[in-house]
């Protein structure tokens, strides 16, 4: 005949390790919180869709630039941004400016000659930087 005083042992010690491994999983998740709320304590902000009118701003600017047929590289165009005083979002400024350029059908890139447009025939004008 089975034991039952030891059956409700083995399930009471079952049950304490669910126990202890369901407060292991609460401990883990309360640090978790804490390290979170230290690090974003006005608690966590919603990604910023990009500026439409500022990319516009950028693009335009580097199409005028660009406009004598001449091409560029990134660091000279970001150069000539922040000269004319043109804002570019972001921390990278110079990735920001070539992925903008990149999805922009007005231009080309060359890694020999930088950016021109495709409606242009690349003479280097402009050197300077990597594109």
């Amino acid at each position: 005949m089975v034991d039952r005083v030891k059956l409700a042992k083995q399930e009471r010690d079952k049950a304490l390790a669910e126990i202890d491994a369901l407060t292991q999983r609460v401990a883990d998740l309360e640090a978790y919180i804490r390290v979170h709320d230290t690090l974003h304590p006005g608690g966590e902000k919603t990604p910023k869709k990009r500026d439409a009118a500022a990319n516009n701003a950028i693009a335009d600017a580097v199409a005028a630039l660009l406009s004598d047929g001449g091409s560029a590289k990134t660091a000279v165009i970001v150069e000539h941004l922040k000269a004319n005083s043109i804002p570019i979002p972001g921390q990278d400024s110079h990735a920001y400016v070539s992925q903008l350029l990149s999805r922009d059908r007005r231009f080309k890139a060359s890694r020999k000659e930088g950016w021109s447009l495709h409606s242009a025939k690349v003479v280097p004008l402009l050197s300077g930087g990597t594109s």
